[in-house]
């Protein structure tokens, strides 16, 4: 299995590496937390998250990481599922402060943004997404600069985006 390369904007774990107000340049703040370098997630909510954990695997070739049910097994609190180094964070969608703030595709009739994953396997997993029951959107299609992508939506509507560009790299 190829391992991947997940970019999106929704969550910073760790920010020691930030100045922060007050500390003066080079003067290091006292804190508890351990220096590391910042790791960006994505942070999804699904009507049907304890069947959308799985589902992900089978599609798009997740690894399972960790996941946290209700007691009744009905409702997903945390999900985490993990692809290379990076992970998707995933849960139901329901009346926490979280939930409130963050809407399903289905409750806005679209998405406003989209996971993009570097990974070099972009025809086969293509198929794979295919077989397990996404919808293509786009095809794999070789791009100007570079890049073989292909564009799936999962079965509650959140937009995937696989490619073989990798954010970063020389230009």
């Amino acid at each position: 299995m190829s391992s991947g390369v997940l970019c999106g904007l929704i969550m910073i774990a760790s920010t020691s590496d930030v100045p922060q107000a007050g500390v003066n340049p080079g003067q290091k703040e006292e804190t508890s937390m351990p220096s590391t370098n910042p790791m960006i997630c994505i942070s999804l909510r699904y009507a049907d998250a304890v069947r959308m954990y799985d589902w992900l695997i089978e599609a798009f070739g997740f690894e399972k990481h960790a996941a946290y049910y209700s007691e009744d097994g009905r409702t997903l609190l945390h999900g985490e599922l993990r692809m290379g180094s990076s992970f998707v964070m995933l849960g139901s969608s329901e009346g926490n402060e979280f939930g409130k703030l963050v809407s399903r595709p289905a409750e806005l009739g679209g998405t406003t943004a989209s996971p993009y994953i570097a990974i070099d396997d972009i025809d086969a997993r293509c198929e794979r997404a295919r077989a397990a029951g996404a919808e293509i959107c786009m095809e794999p299609t070789d791009q100007p600069y570079g890049s073989r992508d292909f564009i799936a939506k999962d079965p509650e509507g959140h937009v995937w985006c696989f490619g073989t560009y990798r954010p970063g790299g020389a230009a």
